[in-house]
């Protein structure tokens, strides 16, 4: 009963970090563009080689909130930076017309499937902005999946998805 109490008190503490809004993402992103400039820089130079954590396929993850194995380097430059901006994790991807596409997430609530996402992403493949789908980000669907891809400068895009 105290091992299951304590998994639910824990689920319950993740589970309350404030949903940002799309202003405070923007915001985020223009006071930090540097910090972004640099990682999009230093992660696509990383993804020319295979890289020691996570690595599939073309593809990797860092994450600096996982325990690091002993031959799985901590990169500062990439903690002190994602710090900055908030996250903790970054993916890389050759993508299908790109050398290199990056996804950061921010926020993310949900299980199976269903929840919200809130992500930077870089060199979207196939970006899907809300006016195309004939809405705008003050006025989103109340209902039903809404995934999109606002543009917000230099390759980078702010991507939500809720189901």
């Amino acid at each position: 009963m105290k091992k299951t109490l304590i998994i639910l008190l824990s689920f319950l503490t993740l589970g309350c970090e404030k949903r940002p809004t799309f202003e405070e993402m923007k915001m985020n992103f223009e006071q930090n563009k540097h910090t972004f400039s640099e990682l999009q820089s230093f992660v696509c130079e990383m993804g020319k080689e295979e890289q020691p954590f996570r690595y599939f396929d073309g593809s990797f993850v860092y994450s600096m909130s996982v325990p690091k194995r002993e031959n799985v380097p901590t990169i500062e430059y990439l903690d002190e930076r994602l710090s900055k901006i908030g996250a903790t994790s970054i993916g890389f991807k050759k993508g299908e017309n790109v050398n290199c596409t990056l996804s950061i997430q921010l926020y993310v609530d949900g299980f199976a499937g269903s929840g919200v996402s809130f992500d930077y992403k870089y060199n979207v493949e196939n970006p899907n902005s809300p006016r195309e789908q004939g809405f705008t980000l003050e006025h989103l669907p109340e209902k039903g999946p809404v995934q999109f891809d606002e543009v917000l400068a230099n390759g980078w895009y702010l991507s939500f998805y809720r189901n």
